[in-house]
């Protein structure tokens, strides 16, 4: 099976493609969480725990562990799609500031609930289920509640670029989790 020309680096890890010349297969490995920490003492860690319902709780406890045996609790935020999974995480690692998951994003945003005193930071796409989430009423809810927003992209193809991360900084975000990181430096970040 063709590699998509976007990951033009998979496989190299696992043996499956050559890696270019003066390179080997290890420089292309992950580096662990705790490898990630010792390199960047100085970095706030952005952390997603990926799945939902019981099957992240392994996650949320292995993270939880990780975070209080490395001493980073006041540099991380941690964030869930899944309010089930970031409560239970809470429950576990009191002091680390999260996100909402998006139910409770919702709520906040469509309904005015008040969101739990840990949440300072929203992440969000600009664009869910094809409707726009970062209208004029998100930015005034944001600063009216004093909360910190940063943005991810979903569609690379059209906010991957110069002009929509200077677009969201002009907005307002403290925050944008880029996967063009040239174009972001380019925006002035």
């Amino acid at each position: 099976m063709p590699r998509p020309a976007q990951y033009i680096y998979r496989g190299i890890r696992t043996g499956e493609v050559d890696p270019p010349e003066g390179f080997g297969a290890d420089d292309f490995r992950v580096p662990t969480f705790n490898e990630a920490v010792e390199r960047f003492p100085t970095v706030n860690f952005d952390i997603e725990i990926k799945g939902s319902g019981f099957a992240a709780l392994p996650t949320a406890i292995a993270l939880s562990r990780e975070i209080t045996a490395l001493g980073i609790a006041e540099s991380v935020i941690v964030v869930s799609s899944d309010d089930g999974v970031i409560r239970a995480f809470e429950t576990l690692t009191p002091g680390v500031a999260t996100s909402p998951g998006a139910q409770a994003l919702a709520d906040w945003l469509l309904l005015g609930e008040p969101l739990d005193d840990r949440h300072r930071v929203v992440q969000l796409a600009p664009v869910l289920n094809d409707v726009p989430v970062l209208t004029k009423s998100f930015w005034d809810a944001a600063a009216r509640d004093e909360l910190a927003v940063w943005v991810w992209m979903n569609d690379p193809g059209s906010q991957e670029n110069v002009l929509f991360y200077q677009e969201l900084i002009a907005a307002g975000a403290g925050g944008i989790i880029a996967g063009r990181p040239n174009e972001m430096a380019a925006a002035g970040l």
